[in-house]
């Protein structure tokens, strides 16, 4: 069991991630990713250029999975990032940003907060 709140400033997430590279984050059945009162955001994730701006070769694809349960908002930024809500809870919105993204949230998840899926820049 473990759990992860975010810091106080206005864009702190409780997981952020910032890569050139695909990444995985997955969330076991024990654990807790919490927003800050102040940012609201749980999970973010960014993709960066390797040379410092992106270019078509980086790759910042994130894939999420969880069981546990997720407080605040989950912002895809670029890359066609993967997210799959496969149990636990969620509380929050999910914001897919640009690239083509995959919203996958199973019947067994509760899901409450506010109803927003904005499928962002590409095909979702």
């Amino acid at each position: 069991a473990g759990s992860v709140t975010g810091g106080s400033g206005g864009g702190d997430a409780a997981i952020r991630t910032i890569s050139s590279d695909r990444g995985t984050i997955v969330i076991t059945s024990t654990a807790t990713v919490a927003a800050s009162a102040g940012s609201g955001i749980a999970i973010q994730t960014h993709t960066a250029g390797f040379s410092g701006s992106v270019n078509p070769e980086d790759d910042g694809t994130a894939t999420i999975t969880s069981e546990g349960t997720i407080i605040g908002d989950i912002r895809l930024n670029a890359g066609d990032d993967t997210l799959r809500l496969r149990d636990g809870s969620f509380e929050g919105a999910i914001y897919g940003g640009d690239g083509n993204n995959l919203v996958e949230i199973s019947a067994a998840v509760t899901y409450t907060g506010s109803r927003i899926l904005d499928g962002g820049g590409g095909d979702n």
